[in-house]
C-alpha cells in the first residue's frame, strides 16, 4: 500500500483541494486588479522600478513582454526591487561566487536580450485580506504561497498579460 505524504503547513492547508483552488482564484483576482511597474537596470547592476513599490512583505513576478522571467518572495518588496542602495544579489561585488537568476536578468538587459521589463507585486497583507485569513503569515505558509505562485505562474500569466 502506497502512503501519501501530506505537505507541511501552518494555517493554510495546502493539502485541501478547495483551499488550493481558493489560493489560485485569489492570486488571479489580485493580478486582475493590479498594475505593473516598469523595471529597469541601473549601472548594469541594480534594479529600479519606475513606480511605487510597497515596503511590505510579499511576492513579485518579473517578466518581459513575452515571458515570466522570475518570481520571488521578499520581506520588503521595495528593497528587493529598488536595489540601488541595497542589492541583495551581490552583483556589484566582483568577488561574488553566485549568479542568482536576477543577475542573469540584469546582464541580459544590458545585452539587449530583455528590453521591456515589468514587475507585478502582491503584498502579503492584500493576499491575506482576500483570503480572509490572519496577517502576517507564518514563514511556512509564506513559502507555500510562493510555491503556489511558482507552480501556477504560467496559468496566471494570462491574467498578468491582461494588465499590460
Amino acid at each position: 500500500m502506497m502512503v501519501t505524504r501530506n505537505l507541511d503547513y501552518d494555517k493554510i492547508d495546502v493539502n485541501n483541494l478547495y483551499v488550493v483552488e481558493h489560493i489560485k482564484d485569489t492570486l488571479k483576482d489580485i493580478i486582475d486588479k493590479s498594475e505593473c511597474n516598469g523595471l529597469s537596470v541601473v549601472k548594469n547592476t541594480y534594479f529600479k522600478s519606475d513606480g511605487p513599490i510597497p515596503t511590505k512583505p510579499g511576492w513579485y513576478i518579473i517578466f518581459d513582454k513575452y515571458d515570466i522571467l522570475y518570481d520571488g518572495v521578499s520581506k520588503d518588496l521595495n528593497s528587493r526591487l529598488n536595489s540601488y542602495n541595497n542589492t541583495t544579489d551581490n552583483f556589484a561585488d566582483p568577488n561574488a561566487s553566485h549568479n542568482a537568476i536576477r543577475n542573469f536578468i540584469k546582464k541580459y538587459c544590458d545585452m539587449g536580450i530583455f528590453n521591456e521589463l515589468k514587475v507585478l507585486t502582491i503584498t502579503e497583507e492584500t493576499f491575506c485580506k482576500k483570503m480572509q485569513i490572519e496577517f502576517p503569515l507564518s514563514k511556512k505558509d509564506r513559502e507555500n504561497i510562493e510555491s503556489n505562485i511558482k507552480l501556477f505562474k504560467y496559468g496566471l500569466w494570462r491574467n498578468i498579460r491582461g494588465t499590460l
